[in-house]
């Protein structure tokens, strides 16, 4: 998927969102064989929370979807994305302040380091030496500073 076909889906969940939102305490997780850019889990709000069916009795893992969920109850779902998809932009993912936050259970180091962290084994959550490696729908979006330096690999 495009860059573009991401936003036009993005803003057809956010209408209807807008239109209809429910705030459910706790969101229903859904078990796949895979999730696109080599990832374990991911909060994908207002649909509920995708993980791998490798990782799905990973409790420390969905404990960290969890918190994005609670992060998109208290902020709605159009400014969760917004705020999400700026700080990955701005700040890059393991600097990300909605990220740390959902990192409460890593230690501190990992908790502003994680992409290292879960591909050398040290991360509490997960360990995936492919965690945000090769290409990825990250990728297709649109560029912003430190973005690509933030989703390929050094």
């Amino acid at each position: 998927m495009n860059g573009v076909g991401f936003l036009a889906l993005l803003g057809a969940i956010c209408a209807a969102d807008y239109n209809n939102r429910r705030i459910i305490e706790l969101p229903e997780i859904f078990i796949c064989d895979e999730l696109p850019g080599n990832m374990n889990a991911i909060c994908f709000p207002p649909v509920g929370i995708f993980v791998t069916r490798e990782q799905a009795d990973n409790w420390n893992l969905i404990e960290h979807e969890i918190v994005h969920w609670q992060q998109y109850q208290e902020l709605g779902l159009l400014p969760f994305y917004l705020k999400y998809a700026g700080q990955f932009c701005f700040v890059g993912y393991d600097q990300m302040s909605m990220e740390v936050e959902a990192r409460f259970n890593e230690c501190e180091y990992c908790k502003t380091h994680y992409r290292e962290c879960v591909r050398n084994g040290t991360a509490k959550t997960v360990c995936n030496p492919d965690f945000f490696t090769g290409t990825n729908f990250l990728q297709d979006l649109p560029s912003g500073p430190g973005l690509e330096t933030n989703i390929v690999p050094q």
